[in-house]
């Protein structure tokens, strides 16, 4: 019995069995290595594809990219050539991805040159993210890759592979981080495109070991033995940046739950419910705005006082309530919200802003001040508009404090605008006005207490 179920065992799990001939396998991987003509055309077709659904976040149309892409085939030559010893394929295997990854990396930065527009969407920025996780995928997609190839029957393992690993997609952020100077886009995609390039190769080179293929050329024990110790000690080097990532990646994921663990269970109020919150994860800052009855403050100052049991002892903590006398339940505050979003924001917006807006509202020389300095308004008004297209309204004028005179930009737009952002939009205001202090406010629902003041030279 016990020899029947390990026959059977075996039967079942073997590798041999409907796997090709030596000489097939290795006609096989280097035809797929060759870089032609065509090759090139369906890669710069394929390229165009994943950034155009990069670009539109449109996650099919990646798919489909990443299904007509040839790379892979230069790709498992390499880790073939290393098994086998055969160094002139390795070279020319090199070579030729090598023009692949850059005629990709070109194609994608003139794409995201051309564009109208290049945004951060959601797919782009998981190219960026290398971790741990990325290093299995690559290394089970080098196996189940080599395992197709070497069949009689191909199957569908190939299309699944590209599919899983992802090659062309890291390559296409790597342009958009040229096109648009975010040195951090290109280093991240290229060390993405850098871990599924090398566990590909890698784990080939070992089934190709495990199915003891011939060496192309005589090697003695201690060459192999110096071939694998290379091997093992470049995959050290080139999991332990990933490593770290995906450490750090752990404890933001776990910063984040233990805010929403906190804004749930202590911030669950039957007639007082949150209407906006705001995190900043790097400065430590929690902004909350409640509308309903008002919570006591000694009330408010003991649940502060618990974000220690939620390791938030760091973060500082601001409440603002906006009173209902009748309280508002969460199905009631969600029917607000859906009809009456623009009334409840202006509801919620601090008297400061209140007051600057009056300010600007009533200046009586706004429009004399605009044409005197040579200033056209409605031209800034468009300019930032098309520069920023979430933001939906502006209004912008001139005050005086203390004898200083200080240009004021409040802003709505439909979601909260970064630190980057607002700074960014300082130093165009720089070029366009000349005056000693901006101050831009951001009314946006989501950042009601964000306030940006820089004083010009």
């Amino acid at each position: 019995m016990n020899d029947y179920l390990k026959s059977f065992f075996k039967d079942v799990f073997s590798l041999r069995k409907d796997m090709m001939t030596n000489r097939d396998i290795r006609s096989n991987i280097i035809e797929n290595s060759e870089v032609k003509g065509t090759n090139l055309s369906v890669l710069m077709l394929a390229v165009l594809i994943a950034c155009i659904g990069l670009y539109q976040n449109n996650i099919p149309v990646i798919i489909g990219a990443m299904l007509i892409s040839p790379m892979m085939g230069c790709i498992m030559a390499i880790g073939y050539g290393l098994a086998v010893f055969d160094s002139k394929l390795v070279r020319r295997s090199s070579l030729s991805l090598l023009i692949e990854v850059t005629v990709s990396i070109l194609t994608a930065t003139i794409f995201f040159l051309l564009v109208p527009e290049s945004k951060q969407y959601a797919e782009l920025l998981a190219r960026t993210k290398p971790t741990l996780f990325d290093v299995l995928i690559a290394i089970c997609g080098g196996l189940a890759g080599i395992i197709g190839v070497t069949r009689q029957e191909k199957g569908n393992v190939l299309p699944g592979v590209a599919i899983a690993t992802a090659i062309i997609p890291p390559l296409c952020t790597a342009g958009f981080g040229i096109a648009n100077g975010q040195i951090i886009y290109l280093t991240k995609a290229l060390y993405l495109f850098l871990i599924n390039t090398f566990f590909i190769a890698i784990m080939t080179a070992v089934f190709v070991r495990v199915l003891s293929l011939p060496y192309v050329s005589d090697v003695d024990e201690k060459e192999e033995a110096s071939l694998r110790s290379r091997m093992i000690i470049s995959a050290l080097i080139v999991i332990i940046p990933s490593i770290i990532i995906g450490y750090n990646l752990v404890l933001d994921s776990i910063k984040e739950a233990n805010v929403e663990n906190y804004l749930a269970s202590e911030f669950n109020f039957s007639d007082t419910q949150i209407v906006s919150k705001s995190v900043d994860y790097e400065n430590l800052d929690i902004n909350i705005v409640l509308i309903g009855k008002v919570i006591a403050i000694d009330k408010i100052d003991r649940i502060i006082a618990k974000k220690y049991d939620y390791e938030l002892d760091d973060y500082k903590i601001k409440v603002v309530q906006n009173e209902v006398s009748d309280g508002v339940s969460k199905n009631e505050l969600q029917e607000i919200l859906d009809s009456q979003n623009e009334e409840i924001k202006s509801e919620i917006l601090t008297q400061e802003i209140e007051d600057l807006r009056k300010e600007i509202e009533v200046s009586s020389n706004l429009i004399e001040k605009y044409q005197s300095k040579d200033f056209d308004y409605s031209s800034l008004k468009s300019e930032i508009i098309a520069l920023y297209p979430k933001i939906k309204e502006i209004s912008a004028g001139y005050l005086t404090k203390d004898n200083q005179e200080e240009f004021l930009l409040i802003i709505t737009s439909e979601e909260k605008m970064t630190d980057n952002q607002i700074q960014q939009l300082q130093s165009f205001m720089k070029t366009k006005i000349s005056v000693s202090s901006i101050k831009i406010i951001d009314e946006s629902l989501e950042n009601i207490d964000n306030q940006n003041e820089e004083k010009l030279e």
